[in-house]
């Protein structure tokens, strides 16, 4: 690692191949020390194929990764502590992940009638990027049923009409069905 670091070289994949074979982490000491001594990034692959080794490897990209893909799995799986705890914890620095792991923990909460909660991170979700015509119109939408839910519906038409902002997203296609409800109400 110090001849990389002394050529200048910033980064290095390191690629535990008995980890991969056996799924545990024998090597993780010898990466540790590669880390530390080398002051490098070091992107770790193999044998990250459980939560304890999730747990282990969470400092690095791969293994802030699994954390996302725990969460989404205990989400899909109805264990949605674990997954708020998973989702949490992973720290997404793409344009769309850590939005859709803060909206996921909102789902987490909706699923366990903490409609607050939920609402409070769908909103923080949402203005994470107004203009994701990925994620906003979603978030929104899943924000304006929490409001109502908690009877709010001027709230509630708020969301379901930045939805109309983006007509190329499936919920616009429905959107003005619940604005027509929500304004009878």
């Amino acid at each position: 690692a110090l001849d990389f670091k002394s050529c200048g070289i910033t980064h290095m994949s390191i690629g535990d191949l008995e980890g991969a074979k056996t799924g545990e982490t024998p090597n993780f000491d010898l990466i540790k020390n590669i880390k530390k001594e080398g002051s490098l990034f070091c992107e770790v692959g193999g044998g990250i194929r459980s939560l304890d080794v999730i747990d282990k490897y969470g400092c690095t990209k791969t293994g802030n990764r699994a954390k996302y893909d725990a969460g989404v799995c205990y989400l899909n799986l109805g264990q949605f502590d674990k997954a708020i705890d998973y989702l949490k914890d992973y720290k997404g620095k793409d344009a769309v992940t850590g939005i859709l792991a803060e909206a996921m923990i909102g789902d987490a909460e909706a699923e366990l009638g903490h409609n607050d909660e939920a609402l409070r991170h769908y909103e923080k979700a949402y203005k994470m990027d107004t203009e994701n015509k990925l994620t906003a119109p979603s978030i929104c939408f899943k924000a304006g049923e929490m409001c109502r839910a908690k009877g709010d519906n001027a709230k509630a038409l708020e969301y379901y009409k930045i939805v109309k902002n983006f007509p190329t997203s499936p919920e616009y296609n429905t959107i003005d069905t619940y604005i027509g409800v929500v304004e009878a109400e």
